[in-house]
């Protein structure tokens, strides 16, 4: 199973993270191939600031996660209009060029669409 988490809003982050745990508990259980992707954009991004303390707790769980086997992914349109840049995320997260593209590419290649 493929699955491609759309996170655009920062409150949604729990919610989105407990199911990618859930899912790969799953995987786990059941023996099935479980791949995940977070495409972030939006006001989910702010979080992922290196420099914005009161996101580690997303960031830890993230990178908890990524040591599972999960992608995340970024916009580099909402970087740019935050003033940020690669620098600024975690080196585990991947800036890609717009959420559509990548939403797009994603479902062609047969992954679910779940926005939490």
């Amino acid at each position: 199973m493929r699955t491609i988490f759309h996170v655009s809003d920062g409150s949604k982050w729990e919610l989105a993270i407990k199911n990618a745990i859930h899912m790969l508990n799953y995987g786990k259980d059941t023996k099935t191939d479980i791949v995940i992707e977070f495409m972030v954009n939006g006001p989910a991004v702010t979080p992922l600031n290196l420099h914005d303390e009161t996101g580690e707790p997303i960031r830890t769980a993230l990178q908890d996660l990524v040591k599972r086997g999960v992608n995340v992914a970024v916009s580099q349109n909402t970087l740019r209009h935050l003033g940020l840049g690669n620098k600024d995320i975690p080196s585990y997260a991947v800036v890609v060029l717009s959420t559509a593209l990548e939403l797009t590419r994603r479902q062609s290649e047969g992954y679910a669409y779940i926005r939490p």
